[in-house]
């Protein structure tokens, strides 16, 4: 997998021994690791000047992504666009090189992410979808035998399902509030991201499994665009809503790197 690393990321590895330290040392193992020229120069920036890194200390750094592809920056030649900002250009740049997954620990980068038909997550994110297992999308040898998946662990399965449970709760308190529309349209796009991920597991062909991933990916993102206006309108006030835009955006990143993945396998295979 061709993993892309924020320049934040790199800053929290170098300095740190935890979370970000782990990831590079894995992605640097396990998968082919990223960086663009604007992360490369921002990393070296950020830790001369904010955080006093001498030769030795930058040398160090360096060497921690001695590994890293780095990839030449996507600067707009439209003089329309030629005001993008830093992260505009990062995701420009991680979307034209064609990268798998763009880990990041800013929250901006990440929802501008889709924007640029990215999948990205937080580094604890990528942990999570590293720890799925292999076989938890299975696909046949043979488009034409069924794939099951039922008895094995499936993370986005149970995720879903809970989060259709919170839907359900979120939507008798809206109906209790006398908030009649919004609340069904949460109810039917937050409880079908589930019951299409139910399909998955149990698909016909491999062609069937993408089309129900797919649309568990489009419901997920509805929902988080009717949550974020329930979320921004006088209709939630005294409502905290962050945990369930969290999880939907949360299921809208694993939904769409299980499609992107499997797309590709099937690619491969024909």
């Amino acid at each position: 997998m061709k993993v892309f690393l924020d320049t934040n990321v790199l800053i929290s590895a170098f300095l740190g021994s935890g979370l970000c330290r782990e990831l590079l040392r894995t992605v640097a193992d396990e998968h082919q690791l990223c960086v663009s020229r604007l992360v490369r120069d921002e990393y070296h920036r950020v830790l001369q000047g904010k955080f006093g890194a001498g030769k030795t200390d930058l040398r160090d750094a360096f060497m921690l992504i001695e590994q890293a592809e780095v990839l030449p920056d996507s600067y707009p030649e439209d003089p329309k666009e030629a005001r993008l900002t830093n992260d505009e250009v990062i995701l420009k740049t991680a979307r034209d090189s064609a990268v798998d997954l763009l880990v990041s620990g800013d929250l901006g980068m990440l929802a501008r992410a889709p924007d640029f038909d990215l999948v990205a997550v937080s580094p604890r994110g990528f942990f999570q979808l590293a720890s799925q297992p292999n076989d938890a999308y299975p696909f046949s040898t043979d488009d034409d035998e069924p794939i099951v998946s039922e008895s094995q662990e499936n993370p986005v399965r149970d995720k879903s399902f809970n989060f259709a449970l919170k839907i359900i709760r979120l939507y008798q308190h809206l109906q209790d509030n006398r908030e009649y529309v919004l609340s069904k349209q949460i109810l039917r796009s937050g409880t079908s991201i589930g019951a299409n991920v139910e399909e998955a597991t149990a698909a016909e062909s491999r062609a069937d499994f993408i089309h129900k991933m797919k649309i568990a990916m489009k419901e997920s993102r509805e929902t988080h665009y009717w949550l974020r206006l329930l979320d921004q309108s006088d209709l939630a006030e005294n409502m905290d809503l962050s945990n369930l835009l969290f999880q939907a955006d949360e299921l809208s990143r694993m939904l769409t790197s299980i499609t992107k993945t499997a797309s590709e396998n099937a690619r491969r295979r024909s």
